[in-house]
């Protein structure tokens, strides 16, 4: 886990602004949620009791909790329990 942070924070220091930084580091996500075929979304992931679409349900809710204290707004997208890759990539495109 602290390997991952440790990334994020190197992903996140080579971008000028905290969007550019977070739409940098938001792509790769994106990339692995557009190859979840559409049935899977509901399948177990590597965290025990989670799913795809928790993963995508937390990272909606949590990112903006914490991107927006930069002064980085988003804008409403799709919910996630009726299309995940879609409130993802809305979320990233901001």
């Amino acid at each position: 886990m602290q390997e991952t942070f440790n990334r994020l924070d190197d992903l996140m220091a080579a971008s000028d602004t905290t969007a550019e930084r977070f739409r940098r580091v938001a792509g790769r996500f994106t990339d692995r949620a557009g190859e979840v075929p559409g049935d899977d979304w509901d399948d177990p992931a590597p965290c025990e009791g989670w799913t795809a679409r928790h993963i995508v349900a937390h990272l909606v809710e949590w990112v903006p909790s914490v991107i927006e204290q930069s002064g980085v707004t988003f804008r409403p997208g799709p919910a996630v329990i009726n299309d995940p890759c879609g409130a993802w990539t809305n979320l990233a495109a901001t």
